[in-house]
């Protein structure tokens, strides 16, 4: 009799636990349109369902070579862009330079003028006395 019970006890436990487990489930519910989906998924040939996956690729290898390309250009508009300011500093720094070896000829320049002012001064001077 012992035994009856504890079995009896197990098996109403495993019930338990087994009819819970089925019932605690979601129900899958599927839409009249998502039937129908379905449906003309299945029927369709295998076939065109190869195409149509073809054609999916094709479209988003398409997306990322125009989107790929799109980037490319943009880069190319900076690389100009970065190559034009080069040019301008380089071209502006010669004109600098210039300026400067420009300025130092003059500054000698004035030097000899000075020079030779101080020069004729001392002679006149001397011829004076």
């Amino acid at each position: 009799m012992k035994t009856k019970t504890i079995f009896l006890t197990l098996f109403l436990g495993a019930l338990t636990f087994i009819t819970s487990k089925s019932y605690g489930q979601d129900d899958t519910v599927i839409t009249t349109a998502e039937g129908h989906r379905m449906d003309s998924v299945q029927s369709m040939p295998q076939g065109e369902l190869l195409e149509t996956e073809k054609v999916k690729d094709d479209e988003t290898r398409l997306k990322e070579v125009k989107r790929e390309r799109k980037l490319s250009k943009a880069k190319a508009k900076e690389a100009n862009r970065i190559g034009r300011e080069a040019n301008e500093a380089a071209r502006e720094s010669n004109n600098a330079f210039k300026a400067e070896k420009k300025a130092q000829k003059a500054r000698k320049m004035a030097d000899k003028q000075a020079l030779k002012a101080e020069k004729s001064r001392l002679k006149s001077d001397r011829n004076k006395d």
